[in-house]
């Protein structure tokens, strides 16, 4: 009896071990696995911002580019719609100013949109046009 009660003891301790070892196991992997994905967030995040910024800035600079080439070499139908975009965007930020260099830059392609055939074209270009020259502060020389 006794060595069967001796087999039986020894095969409960190598569960009890087995239990043990899997169990830390799992938890080794788990705090490995958090603290990889702590490092990869905090050194990832950073990057995705700057990423997000880049891509954003870069589609502000396309639509912009668009705009511009649109009022220059557009047809009175996309002069329009353009002219009507930038009319409401400055109706809807009275206390906006314009600098210098976007003022220089804006205001040769409206200035080019008052020589459109369309009167109505002609009519909100000479109103922007005005109202950024308004609302460009003079340049301190």
């Amino acid at each position: 009896m006794s060595t069967a009660s001796g087999a039986q003891k020894k095969w409960l301790q190598r569960l009890r071990q087995l239990a043990l070892t899997s169990t830390w196991i799992s938890v080794s992997f788990t705090l490995g696995s958090l603290i990889t994905a702590y490092i990869a967030v905090r050194l990832l995040f950073p990057l995705a911002i700057t990423g997000m910024a880049m891509g954003m800035l870069g589609m502000a600079w396309s639509s912009a580019q668009a705009s511009i080439s649109a009022l220059y070499s557009g047809d009175s139908t996309t002069r329009l719609a353009v002219l009507n975009e930038l009319k409401v965007a400055c109706d809807s930020q009275p206390a906006m100013t314009f600098d210098a260099p976007t003022a220089a830059w804006l205001l040769p392609a409206i200035e080019q949109c008052q020589t459109d055939a369309d009167p109505e074209v002609v009519a909100i270009a000479v109103q922007l046009a005005s109202y950024i020259r308004l609302k460009t502060p003079p340049t301190s020389q």
